[in-house]
């Protein structure tokens, strides 16, 4: 990979349009309630390697958000994935997979995890469950070094 202006990476540099490519077609699948072929298309074009992988995680209904009962602003996104599996995602754009960690921060090979995916897909088309916990077990759930490590 070569380093272009100011250290940025090919990658770093093809990810910003590619975010709000991504943010657009997010907001026409809200306006939309559905994925309609185009928007198929277009979401296959951003994200080939884990769009079908993505959906598929919200037909298993896998993508939960759990906000926290005292402060209805403070969420945080599970998905089940394969072998009971849980993976955290923040909509600010972070999944605790190792798949996001290797592929998407460190070696920059990737624009983003299935599971993160999965979750703004699932948001969009207001397809998830939402379950309620207290204030201490979501402070304890964030703390927890396996979560965001």
């Amino acid at each position: 990979d070569r380093q272009r202006r100011g250290g940025e990476s090919a990658m770093t540099q093809v990810v910003v349009p590619v975010q709000l490519q991504a943010e657009a077609l997010l907001k026409e699948i809200e306006r939309e309630g559905r994925l309609t072929d185009e928007l198929l298309l277009s979401l296959h074009a951003l994200f080939p390697g884990v769009l079908s992988s993505a959906v598929e995680l919200i037909d298993q209904s896998a993508v939960r958000m759990l906000r926290c009962r005292g402060e209805a602003t403070r969420t945080l996104f599970v998905v089940h994935g394969q072998s009971r599996s849980q993976y955290y995602c923040l909509l600010s754009g972070y999944c605790s997979c190792y798949h996001f960690a290797s592929a998407v921060v460190h070696k920059r090979e990737a624009i983003t995890c299935k599971h993160l995916l999965a979750v703004l897909l699932a948001r969009a088309l207001r397809q998830y469950e939402v379950d309620v916990i207290e204030d201490v077990d979501f402070a304890s759930l964030v703390d927890e070094k396996h979560t965001f490590s």
